[in-house]
């Protein structure tokens, strides 16, 4: 990382030798803190390729979430079209049961209409209603 940190290392020197520093120690300490500050402290430039990482990490993550719900769109959809047509036989089939229960009503409704009817004119004929 390339640091432009203001940092007066002339000042800071005379600081410390007027604080009892000799000058070799002053220069070492100044030589120290530049040091510490060029490698610790991020810069604008820094900053900026970070930002930079950070929205390319999120287009990526992005298309993966964008390809992750397609996907899951597609099996959602292909669930719900099998679901579909099992529902549509199902009620087809229903459908089926009940033409058929009708049916057999019907006869059975016609047999019984058939039986009353035969059985009201065995009636009438004999207590000779009609002959």
């Amino acid at each position: 990382m390339t640091t432009q940190v203001l940092f007066n290392q002339f000042a800071y020197t005379d600081r410390l030798k007027s604080g009892g520093f000799t000058d070799e120690q002053a220069r070492a300490s100044a030589e120290a803190l530049e040091s510490a500050l060029s490698e610790s402290v991020a810069t604008k430039t820094d900053i900026v390729d970070l930002k930079h990482e950070i929205a390319s990490v999120e287009t990526r993550l992005n298309a993966k979430i964008d390809a992750v719900e397609s996907r899951l769109n597609g099996k959602i959809d292909t669930v719900e079209s099998r679901l579909n047509t099992k529902m549509d036989n199902g009620f087809l089939q229903l459908k089926l049961e009940i033409a058929n229960a009708n049916n057999a009503m019907l006869v059975k409704t016609g047999s019984m209409l058939v039986i009353i009817v035969t059985l009201s004119l065995g009636i009438a004929r004999y207590f000779g209603i009609i002959h």
